[in-house]
């Protein structure tokens, strides 16, 4: 595959109780706003499977 462009934002928790995080994506014309909400998103989406494969590992 050729290489793309990115673009990239790092995520830093003022309280300094998580470590910085990289955000990348590939779209050139996303905002940073744009980034971070995709990254919620997936966020969501990821602790739901989370929760679902717990809920199954149950039975």
């Amino acid at each position: 595959m050729p290489p793309v462009s990115i673009r990239w934002g790092l995520l830093r928790d003022s309280q300094k109780k998580h470590d910085p995080q990289a955000l990348l994506c590939t779209d050139q014309d996303a905002t940073s706003l744009d980034i971070l909400q995709a990254f919620r998103q997936r966020w969501q989406v990821k602790v739901t499977f989370e929760h679902a494969r717990g809920h199954l590992s149950w039975h």
